[in-house]
């Protein structure tokens, strides 16, 4: 009777159900690192592949095409060299001449390995399953540690006064107050007002002079302003 009663609210709580189980499936097939149809596998031997992990992306252009399936350390003629398995899908279109380069993903260090095609050859063959690609084509990742190192020279030479001089003078600024700068204060702590630059003092025994509007000569004779009569008389 309760069900006949509220059907409206039950099916939109079934519908509701429904579509969220089929967003979080299409959410977790995309953020799911497992690789559907025909692979091949390619090998490629790195000088270093510090934080390489199996499961990170292989990827072509930034889209994923595939995972990385092992990591170990070369023999025999690979001695000291770092052996990446990977695991790519068959449907991609990788030649011989391919390159592969250990980029960082994110800022929490992970890695991913990324094919591409610098050159381009036109006799270049399609990749075949087991192929490899030598230690010439490939990249390791920066080291960011060694690249921090390698400024330590310069770090040594600054000392803490100078850096503290610099920032002092860099707040103090230029020598001189500016044209929008306020006025320095006197010894009783009075602020004079700036002196105007049309403004002029006259010297001991000197006449007083009209204004300059009155006293320049003109071609025509236009009226003077009253204050300029009032100033001549």
């Amino acid at each position: 009777m309760s069900l006949a009663r509220h059907k409206g609210a039950t099916l939109g709580v079934a519908l509701f159900t429904l579509l969220a189980v089929v967003l979080t499936a299409m959410v977790a097939g995309t953020l799911s690192r497992a690789q559907h149809g025909d692979a091949i596998t390619i090998t490629a031997v790195f000088r270093d592949a510090t934080g390489l992990r199996a499961g990170d992306d292989v990827r072509v252009a930034g889209v994923r095409v595939g995972r990385v399936t092992g990591t170990r350390v070369g023999t025999g003629e690979e001695t000291g060299l770092a052996v990446v398995t990977m695991s790519v899908g068959a449907d991609q279109v990788l030649h011989d001449d391919v390159t592969a380069t250990i980029d960082y993903l994110n800022l929490m260090g992970q890695r991913y390995v990324a094919l591409a095609r610098p050159d381009a050859a036109d006799d270049a063959r399609r990749l075949r399953d087991g192929a490899r690609i030598p230690l010439a084509r490939t990249r390791p990742a920066l080291d960011l540690t060694a690249m921090f190192n390698a400024f330590k020279p310069v770090f040594d030479l600054l000392q803490p006064g100078d850096l503290n001089q610099a920032r002092d003078e860099h707040r103090a600024g230029p020598a001189g107050p500016g044209p929008h700068d306020p006025a320095p204060a006197g010894a009783d702590g009075r602020v004079s007002p700036p002196a105007s630059p049309t403004a002029r003092t006259p010297s001991p025994g000197s006449s007083t002079t009209s204004p300059s509007c009155c006293a320049r000569p003109m071609r025509t004779a236009p009226r003077s302003p009253a204050w300029c009569g009032a100033w001549t008389r």
